[in-house]
């Protein structure tokens, strides 16, 4: 049996209020429906709803109470069971139906609080205090807390205890352990450890990086600028932080390219285009507006005289009416041409109010002008050991012309190519290539990516340097602390 409607309107005020639903309406239907379903959760649900728009519905209301009963009795068992073996997973999506309903739930709020405490504790009992199990236990703890939106102090207290553990670690460590560790101790508790952070990154930079050397000579006709010659800061930065240019002395790997720049060709194409432009307007005399006039004329004079016949006519009308019964006569029969002429007269009017005096003809005229199409073209090409050489030619491309205002042709003005630019095209392919060149020594130095982060081996060492040069710099924390937030 489902609730009556609120008040039961007549047939016809339904129909002038054109049938619209309201939101309890609507609820009311929902809930049907998802009982029709089998749906407990969605009925229970849409039940409650209602009763919250109309909490006098009693009916509605005793629904909303017998369903959310139901959905209890079906649900708060398996949470008992899930939460009760510290399952927060289970737990909370057993609960979940319940809380939409009613969020303050006596027995769900019960349930779920016994269920997250549990698992806290299960969460601690991870931790032998290890590296890894410490920072398992963190990670427990904070999916338990994510999952079910509770908060617990022993969860801030983990994070500083397991993030002083690792800054303890990282004492005799290699660089690359060293900032891995000091990392996640920064992103456990923030603290006063962001200036060690940033040191133990500067020295992983600067012992994991390679040293590298470019040489370029340039064998073209046209002089290389200094900023060419002495590519190697252009090539370590492309190459991020894995790079750094070092001296001879130092051993660096080196990268000999031969580079060559030729002559730029100029060369200019000319292009006649026509502009029609409005030069200005002529003004003529229109034939149409004494034809008007002419017509005003008739129609007044015309008009005049049937206003006079008229006038003397209706005088005599009014003179004799009394003692002749016909003397109206003539005046009646006059009338209708008054107004015929009248008319005509206001018509000859309008036409000349709508006639201009003067017609106006825009003046077309047409501009000549050049367009002067202009290509640069310089070739140029490098060569290094052990790669493919690569040639071709630079071109570049203007055009200018003089414009013309009237025409509304704004001016294109010359701008050349400059030499700094077509020197740097040639920079960037030199740089590409060597980074190319490059790329093969990094990969051979990322030799643990296939391990699994681990803080409690002598393998992290490896494991961050082969990090460190496959993704081109020192790693990002959130790449081993999974869904843990960093402290900020």
């Amino acid at each position: 049996m489902f609730p009556r409607p609120a008040r039961t309107l007549p047939f016809v005020a339904l129909a002038l209020l054109g049938c619209t639903k309201t939101p309890y309406d609507i609820a009311v239907d929902a809930a049907k429906e998802a009982g029709k379903r089998g749906d407990i959760a969605q009925a229970a649900l849409q039940w409650n709803k209602a009763c919250d728009l109309q909490p006098k519905e009693k009916e509605t209301c005793a629904f909303a109470a017998q369903s959310f009963t139901d959905l209890k009795a079906r649900r708060l068992p398996g949470a008992a069971q899930a939460c009760e073996a510290a399952d927060i997973d289970a737990c909370v999506a057993n609960l979940k139906d319940v809380v939409a309903v009613k969020p303050q739930d006596p027995d769900a709020e019960r349930i779920g609080l016994r269920g997250f405490g549990l698992w806290i504790e299960r969460c601690r009992g991870v931790d032998r205090n290890t590296l890894d199990s410490g920072l398992g236990a963190v990670q427990c703890m904070f999916h338990g807390i994510d999952l079910s939106g509770r908060t617990t102090d022993l969860y801030p207290q983990a994070r500083v205890a397991v993030a002083k553990r690792f800054e303890n670690a990282s004492q005799g460590k290699g660089p690359g352990a060293t900032y891995a560790l000091m990392k996640t101790a920064a992103c456990l508790a923030k603290g006063g450890r962001a200036a060690f952070d940033k040191i133990a990154e500067d020295q992983l930079v600067a012992a994991a990086s390679i040293l590298i050397q470019v040489n370029v000579r340039s064998t073209g006709p046209i002089a290389l600028s200094s900023e060419t010659i002495a590519l190697c800061p252009a090539v370590a930065q492309a190459l991020g932080p894995r790079a750094q240019c070092g001296a001879p002395e130092t051993n660096p790997v080196s990268y000999d390219v031969r580079v060559s720049l030729g002559t730029t060709r100029h060369t200019v194409a000319d292009e006649t285009q026509v502009a029609h432009y409005k030069a200005g307007v002529d003004r003529r005399p229109n034939p149409d507006r004494g034809v008007a006039e002419r017509e005003v004329d008739r129609a007044h004079r015309s008009f005049d005289e049937i206003e006079r016949d008229k006038n003397e006519k209706e005088s005599r009308c009014n003179q004799n009416r009394a003692k002749d019964p016909h003397a109206c006569d003539p005046y009646n029969a006059v009338v209708s041409t008054y107004k015929r002429r009248a008319d005509e007269l206001a018509a000859a009017r309008r036409k000349l109010d709508q006639t201009p005096a003067f017609l106006e003809f825009d003046i077309i005229k047409d501009f000549t002008y050049t367009i002067r199409h202009h290509t640069w073209s310089t070739p140029w090409s490098y060569e290094a050991e052990g790669q493919p050489g690569a040639s071709g030619t630079f071109e570049n491309k203007d055009d200018e012309h003089p414009g013309f205002g009237p025409a509304n042709i704004v001016a294109d003005p010359l701008v050349p190519p400059t030499r700094d630019g077509i020197e740097g095209e040639l920079r960037r392919r030199v740089v590409a290539a060597a980074r190319a060149r490059f790329l093969p020594e990094f990969e051979s130095r990322a030799s643990c990516l296939a391990r699994p982060w681990s803080f409690d081996t002598p393998e992290l060492e490896c494991k961050v340097i082969s990090e460190f040069f496959k993704r081109g710099g020192p790693p990002d924390p959130r790449v081993w602390m999974s869904s843990i937030p960093c402290d900020r």
